[in-house]
């Protein structure tokens, strides 16, 4: 995919928003029943998180273009595997198969790659500090520690490893043999999905009409965070992490943008603000 190709790709997907829970069962049930439509559409809503996950991968030997494909693929397989009866959110479900699609591409790429017999001391190293630093710390290291150890500079390290270590060690997947929902989700999305449900709340009326009167001081993208963020309009709450998959940025502009946000309405609404907004804003601080 050229990159003017890419460019066009990104702008037909832009606008891409993600389903509720309840629309994610009922296109469950009917690609079950064979219905195309419902599997094109649970998997292009979803499109914006595949490019979010392939730009982690990137400068592993394949393209963007190349690992988004893979990506597409993965996220394909999970739309035609989903059960909604397992009771989390697709994107949950699909993201496990989204990254080992695309590791799975970057593996057989990197076994047509030669590497100088000189590499094969620095493996050796890199598994004797894995196996001894997994024992000293009680959990995998990841690479810089394996780095510090070796003293072989982190890139050999990966190279070495010939595993990700960089994205498992900062967001593992657990995931059992049976790949069942809840084991699915990523170390941050268990630090993100909370009990706390702001949306419950809150009465949704009201709140959305302070919504609909923030139009004109929020931007769009602004406004769809608080949106997303809160659950409005039958949109399942979304994480930080969530929100910034379907945006295509970080989890940490995302909470700058919802907290700028919140400044504003803050500002305008003062007492009600505090009175309404403010308890759910403190129980939604759980998915942060």
């Amino acid at each position: 995919m050229a990159e003017e190709d890419l460019a066009y790709y990104f702008g037909s997907i832009r606008n891409c928003e993600p389903l509720s829970r309840e629309r994610e069962a009922e296109l469950a049930v009917r690609i079950r029943e064979g219905d195309k439509r419902a599997l094109d559409e649970l998997v292009t809503s979803n499109l914006r998180f595949v490019v979010t996950v392939a730009k982690n991968f990137r400068d592993r030997g394949l393209s963007l273009s190349e690992l988004i494909s893979a990506g597409n693929v993965g996220l394909l397989s999970a739309a035609e595997k989903f059960d909604e009866k397992r009771g989390c959110k697709f994107i949950s479900y699909a993201v496990w198969w989204i990254r080992q699609s695309i590791i799975q591409s970057l593996s057989e790429d990197r076994r047509n790659v030669r590497y100088p017999t000189s590499r094969e001391g620095d493996a050796n190293k890199v598994s004797g500090a894995v196996t001894y630093l997994r024992d000293a710390l009680s959990r995998k290291p990841d690479v810089s520690e394996i780095a510090d150890y070796t003293g072989i500079s982190e890139d050999k390290v990966e190279i070495a490893l010939g595993v990700f270590a960089r994205e498992a060690s900062l967001d593992a997947l657990i995931y059992n043999r049976d790949r069942d929902c809840d084991d699915h989700l990523t170390f941050l999305d268990r630090l993100s999905d909370g009990d706390g449900d702001p949306s419950k709340e809150i009465e949704k009326g009201d709140f959305r009409k302070i919504i609909e009167g923030m139009r004109g001081l929020l931007d769009e993208r602004e406004y769809n965070i608080i949106r997303y963020y809160f659950g409005l309009d039958g949109i399942e709450p979304m994480s930080l992490e969530e929100i910034g998959g379907y945006f295509g940025i970080t989890r940490e502009r995302v909470r700058q943008l919802r907290n700028r946000s919140l400044e504003k309405m803050r500002n305008r609404y003062g007492k009600l603000y505090r009175e309404m907004i403010e308890p759910a804003v403190e129980t939604a601080g759980q998915r942060r």
